[in-house]
């Protein structure tokens, strides 16, 4: 029982909506500005709408799938775009309260969001889907604090799109197969499951190394970076262990909520 409602939660991507507002709180306490409730209303109805519209139109694309995800969206995509209009409807009322900085720099992300539910397929067939909605993901969840602090920290920025990139990446990685069978286009079908593995160990080579150069001047940040970058080179080398229940899945999602101990201690 408790299983099947996690996965409820899992289709309906809430947990990826969770990460989203817990790491923009993160993000914020470390560039010690205050970011107001409305900018975090707006990146919640913004990821949720983004991501189930995706699934969505997959779920519409594909009609012989078997993926759980799918088969969810497709049996509730009435109630799903009605719930979208009526997200997408509130949220907006947030755009009053919002600062005026903060207002352009969404605007601007707003609008990558609609190339991309645009030029979807388009991204997929050039295996480029994943870096684009890893560099949307990551400017989503910065833009609000460094729009406030008035300054573009590189570092942090890099650091959440590794880990973003990562995660996408993976997922591509493990669904290889499915997304062949649904004749969906990824990363890892374009290079292949070898050179998709090797991209995916030089890039968690590349973020322990950007982790451990980075404790010196943003401990917490760089804790957090490398225990990410760990667990993600553990999915990927515990293959067998990963791909069971799709643990790949629950582990890479969840990991973006691993900031909110930094809250408790």
């Amino acid at each position: 029982m408790g299983f099947r409602f996690y996965r409820t939660l899992q289709h309906l991507s809430i947990d990826i909506v969770l990460g989203a507002v817990i790491l923009l709180r993160f993000f914020s306490k470390l560039l010690e500005v205050t970011v107001e409730w409305p900018v975090y209303v707006l990146l919640a109805s913004a990821v949720w709408s983004v991501y189930t519209i995706d699934h969505i139109r997959d779920s519409v694309s594909t009609k012989k799938s078997g993926r759980d995800r799918y088969l969810f969206h497709k049996q509730y995509a009435r109630p799903l775009k009605i719930t979208i209009i009526l997200v997408v409807m509130f949220s907006s009322i947030c755009i009053f309260y919002i600062p005026e900085s903060v207002l352009i720099s969404g605007l601007v992300l707003t609008s990558l969001c609609l190339l991309y539910i645009l030029f979807q397929s388009r991204l997929a067939q050039l295996g480029l889907k994943e870096l684009y909605v890893a560099t949307m993901y990551s400017l989503g969840i910065l833009l609000a604090p460094f729009s406030i602090a008035e300054s573009f920290d590189i570092y942090m920025f890099l650091v959440l799109l590794t880990l973003a990139f990562l995660n996408l990446t993976i997922f591509s990685w493990f669904e290889i197969q499915q997304d062949e069978q649904d004749s969906f286009s990824s990363i890892a079908i374009i290079l292949g499951k070898g050179k998709t593995e090797m991209l995916i160990l030089s890039v968690c080579a590349l973020g322990l190394a950007l982790g451990i150069s980075g404790l010196v001047f943003v401990f917490n940040l760089s804790i957090f970076f490398l225990l990410m970058t760990g667990l993600f080179s553990f999915l990927t080398l515990k293959k067998e262990w990963s791909s069971k229940m799709e643990r790949y899945r629950t582990v890479g999602d969840a990991v973006f909520i691993l900031p909110i101990f930094f809250e408790l201690f």
